[in-house]
């Protein structure tokens, strides 16, 4: 075949090819453009509040329902392998189960509405593991703010005369801190907190001192707290419970130092008389 003619044909092929693009080009545009446009919806928020009361109560038993049948037992039993496993070296770094979240922490603290109906019924209804008490009370019961104004307006969401249950067992209290929950008691003077255990066991002992610590009102005390002289409460065992007190607050006789002992008579000027072979002092230098 000539040089020209095959030239001529290549760019007809060429040419026939660009028509093609071009005519399929086209009928894609003629089709998209004769379909119906779809409006696009927008996000639909659900609006729990606009709901019945009656509704909105239903789904608060259902809610309570889960929460009670899922928790605290399993983050509790979890929380209790992790702490066997590092007994010998408590100050570890915490369990990989520390950071389970309390079923609902977040939904009854939306709003206002929502505490009043669901939060004192789904708090008083829960016996809480004291494993998991500061994560509890950091959800429910935050830090006020420092202003006398927000402050009034933030504890009024709180109910002052409310009801706690703490479930105690052997393996939770090897060097548990209970100094938050002194402080809660003191925040909320009229808050009835009580301890379960499981019966026949040799809790009953332990849980009856912390029934006293945590519920005594005697003015030494709670001004003790209230001015941030202890630092910790912590739980050595069934039998022996020891209140770290700040070295600036800290008595002569509490340092290692050889000064007689003066705990039963410094106990009842709090208040606590009587329980010199349960309780034990430290200072902290920190």
């Amino acid at each position: 075949m000539p040089r020209a003619t095959k030239r001529k044909a290549v760019a007809a092929v060429a040419t026939e090819r660009a028509n093609k693009r071009s005519r399929d080009s086209g009928d894609d545009s003629q089709t998209l453009a004769k379909r119906p446009r779809v409006e696009k919806k927008e996000p639909y928020a659900f609006r729990f509040l606009d709901l019945p009361g009656e509704l909105r109560n239903r789904i608060y038993e259902i809610a309570f329902d889960i929460s009670s049948r899922t928790w605290p037992v399993a983050s509790f039993q979890k929380e209790q392998k992790g702490r066997s496993r590092r007994r010998a070296r408590f100050r570890s770094k915490s369990s990989p189960f520390a950071d389970r979240p309390i079923p609902f922490s977040g939904f009854v603290n939306s709003c206002t509405l929502i505490r009043s109906e669901f939060r004192a019924w789904w708090l008083g209804a829960h016996s809480i593991p004291l494993c998991a008490l500061d994560r509890y009370l950091s959800a429910f019961y935050p830090r006020a703010p420092r202003t006398t104004q927000d402050r009034k307006r933030f504890d009024s969401f709180f109910d002052a005369a409310g009801t706690l249950r703490v479930y105690v067992r052997k393996a939770d209290l090897g060097y548990r801190d209970l100094l938050r929950l002194v402080r809660h008691k003191v925040r909320f003077p009229r808050f009835t907190i009580g301890f379960d255990y499981l019966a026949g066991g040799e809790l009953s002992k332990v849980t009856w001192l912390f029934e006293k610590l945590v519920n005594h009102t005697h003015p030494a005390w709670s001004q003790w707290i209230r001015s941030n002289s202890v630092s910790q409460i912590l739980v050595l065992n069934i039998r022996k419970v020891r209140i770290v007190v700040k070295e600036k607050a800290a008595p002569l006789w509490m340092r290692p130092v050889g000064y007689k002992n003066l705990t039963n008579g410094y106990l009842t000027s709090l208040g606590l008389d009587g329980l010199d072979e349960m309780i034990d002092f430290a200072v902290d230098y920190s």
